[in-house]
């Protein structure tokens, strides 16, 4: 949201292209930490500090906001995931959104390659476009199957046991090839 709103502003003021000369891109948070912390009741950053770090501070603050951001993201210690899984670049940023990377699973369901609802599964169980890639370069179909028809705590597919799930996937990477 906030990389939209300073994009249409930079872009208002005509510096949208200075800007990109020295910023990359952009890491969504609020995603990164929904799977980080799964199960809060709340992601506003104010209770993230006050549950995570077990400290307040002023949120009003563009300074304190900013600096406490990234304490959080920091003693998550997973800012490899956060760079890997929530990163997008400039490229990807229009006044009407951020468009899915071609290696994301978000083009995946833009292509109609899989369903919302798969769409969903997929990130609930921190699985990236990456894992997918990399379970089909090993064992084409077979590797995608089994990651999503592998077995959670409860008995459940971790993603769906659906064969046409995982061959459409499959067909997706095969085509790329």
């Amino acid at each position: 949201f906030d990389s939209i709103v300073l994009y249409n502003q930079l872009k208002y003021y005509k510096i949208w292209n200075h800007f990109c000369k020295y910023v990359v891109g952009f890491c969504d948070t609020l995603p990164f930490f929904k799977v980080v912390y799964p199960g809060f009741d709340c992601y506003k950053q104010e209770y993230l500090a006050q549950k995570v770090l077990n400290e307040s501070y002023s949120a009003h603050n563009s300074l304190a906001d900013s600096e406490m951001l990234q304490t959080l993201v920091k003693s998550s210690g997973k800012v490899d995931v956060l760079l890997a899984d929530f990163f997008y670049s400039t490229v990807q940023v229009t006044s009407h959104g951020v468009q899915p990377s071609v290696e994301s699973i978000e083009y995946l369901q833009k292509q109609n390659v899989i369903s919302k609802a798969t769409l969903k599964k997929i990130k609930c169980s921190s699985l990236s476009y990456n894992h997918l890639k990399l379970a089909f370069e090993r064992k084409g179909f077979d590797g995608v199957f089994f990651l999503f028809s592998e077995k959670t705590s409860d008995g459940k597919a971790r993603v769906s046991s659906n064969y046409k799930v995982a061959k459409k996937v499959a067909e997706f990477f095969s085509s790329l090839q």
